[in-house]
Parts: C-alpha cells; structure tokens; sequence
C-alpha cells in the first residue's frame, strides 16, 4: 500500500516520483495500491481491511499516518517505508523516522540531515524522462532585447513566486511565464498584485500537461526558482535537460544538481535575484551555462535506474513481512 494525502492528480514532484514508482512495482508483480487518506481514521480502516505486508507513507502523509506506524507493525505484522521528499516538521515525523523499518530520501543532501542510520536508510533519486525532438528543436534565434524566463511551482511562500515576480518588475527586459497551480487565499492575492503592476510582461499559464509543460521549456531563455526548501528540485532537473541556465536558491539540493549551470541567490532576498535577472541578460553568458546544463543533464539518474532500487527495495521489505508472520 501506497499512502498519501491530498489530491494525487495534481502535478507536483512528490506525486510524480511516487507514481513512477507504482508503476514499477505494479509491473514488477508488486502492486502497490494507492491511498490518498483524508485522516488518521480512514487510513487506519483501511490498512484493517486490505492487511498490507509493506506500507509506503509518503512524506506529505506523515500528519496522519505516523500514529498508526507502530500499530501496522506490531498488529497487522506490515512493513512500513517512509518516502521523504523534503524537511519537513509535520508532526510526527521523528518518531516515524525513528520507527520505519526504510526510509527513503530522494537525495543525498536530504538524507544527510534525516539523522536515520545508514542500515535503515536508502536513498533513490528521481529520474529523467528525456525531452522530445520537437522541444529540442524549438529553441531558435531570440531577439535578445527580451529575456524570457520560466519558472515551474505550484505558488506558495516557500517558493517565492512572489519574490520572482517582484524582481522581474525591476528588470524592464524580461517576459515571466508563471507555469503552476495558483492555489487560493492571501500568497495568491499578493502574486496577483504585483503582477497587476507589469501587466503584460507576466503570463500566468497554470498547472500544464507534459507536453504543453515542455513547450515552455523550449521557449524559454532562463529558468528560475527561488525556493526556500527542496529534497531534491524535479524542475531544476527538468530545466538542465532543456538546455537552460538556472537562478536557483543557495541551498544544497538545488547546488547539488544545477552545479555549474547556473547562478545562486538566497531565498527571500529582492536584491541578489534581480542582479541574477540582470546577469542573465548577457547572452554569452546564458550560452557557457547552457552548455553546461546539457553536459549535467547527462548525468542525472534515469526512472530506469531508481525504479529497480525501489522495486527492490520493496520486495525485500515484503519477503521480510512474510517471514516474520
């Protein structure tokens, strides 16, 4: 069983990873059915009534599964595999750690500050899913009087959208695609006002399939993300892969993958991210850093590799849970 919470359909990095993974299991002969669980009540009726041998909790369920970890072990004999996108405070999530059979970062970075010993921990990156010929192809000649840049997140603080959008309205060349869900309540309020002051030069194009999702990839000139937090940056990724230079935030996920492609600010800070908007107009420079992000993409690890790690992963735990019972 596959545990998470909140809507599983929507286009996040931790959704992406875990359904790369279902599958892999699901066509290793290792099913994993997923749950999305709306409380600690729910999830418990239903690990009473499918008796898993294996429990995977996603980390954006820790608030209502981590109650029921030494429960599921001690009661239904199940193994239980704690996936960690992120850092994350959610309550629980120590004595979880402390108490999953597995855990799961997504990168090594992250794992290092999860204070799990190495017996217990396993670390399996996300993939690449590769960039269609038609995308690589789209990148022409640019009019170098305009700066197009791109940022991929669902709006919320911790990824300073609105930072983004307030630094692009000091920087007269650049034309901002906003691609993400926009979410509701007062961050998305204060996104809207500041783009109402540069109008035109911010299209807010919403959560996009993959395809559409590589069009703009393919469009644009720069990508950018001044994220506080990360576990491991699928759109930075994402970004290498098409060739672009990268404004990312100075934390370790974020160097760790972009490395030499691209310029670093400190999240939350105005300044620093518009003197990087200001960098990146320079067109040799987007060149060097596009090149390098091409030669890095490269060497980001493939779905391929990380499924089997996790389909492994998972078959150990269940032949462990029926030796036990």
């Amino acid at each position: 069983m596959l545990l998470v919470s909140g809507d599983f359909a929507r286009r996040t990095g931790g959704n992406l990873y875990d359904r790369h993974m279902e599958h892999a299991c699901r066509s290793a002969g290792v099913p994993l059915r997923i749950i999305s669980a709306r409380s600690t009540a729910h999830a418990r009726s239903e690990l009473a009534r499918l008796r898993p041998r294996v429990i995977v909790i996603d980390s954006i369920a820790i608030p209502v599964a981590a109650p029921l970890a030494h429960w599921a072990q001690t009661e239904l004999g199940a193994r239980v595999i704690v996936i960690m996108h992120m850092p994350t405070n959610a309550r629980g999530t120590r004595a979880l750690l402390r108490a999953a059979d597995k855990v799961v970062a997504v990168s090594l970075s992250l794992a290092r500050t999860l204070g799990v010993p190495r017996s217990r921990l396993t670390t399996i990156p996300p993939g690449r899913d590769g960039v269609p010929r038609a995308a690589r192809r789209a990148r022409g000649r640019r009019d170098d009087a305009v700066l197009r840049v791109l940022s991929v997140a669902n709006w919320s603080s911790s990824k300073g959208t609105a930072t983004l959008v307030a630094a692009a309205a000091r920087v007269p060349e650049v034309r901002l695609d906003l691609v993400g869900d926009s979410g509701a309540g007062a961050y998305r309020a204060e996104v809207l006002a500041r783009i109402s002051g540069i109008g035109a030069r911010v299209v807010i194009h919403g959560a996009l399939g993959a395809a559409a999702l590589s069009r703009r990839y393919a469009e644009a000139d720069v990508f950018a993300l001044p994220t506080e937090r990360e576990g491991y940056g699928t759109v930075f990724a994402e970004a290498l892969e098409h060739g672009l230079p990268v404004i990312g935030s100075n934390i370790a996920p974020v160097r760790a993958i972009v490395g030499d492609a691209g310029l670093f600010v400190p999240p939350r800070r105005l300044r620093p991210l518009v003197s990087a908007l200001r960098l990146m107009s320079d067109t040799w420079l987007r060149r060097r850093l596009a090149r390098n992000a091409r030669n890095r993409a490269r060497a980001l690890p493939s779905w391929a590799g990380s499924q089997r790690v996790f389909v492994a992963l998972v078959t150990h735990e269940m032949r462990a849970a029926i030796a036990s019972r």
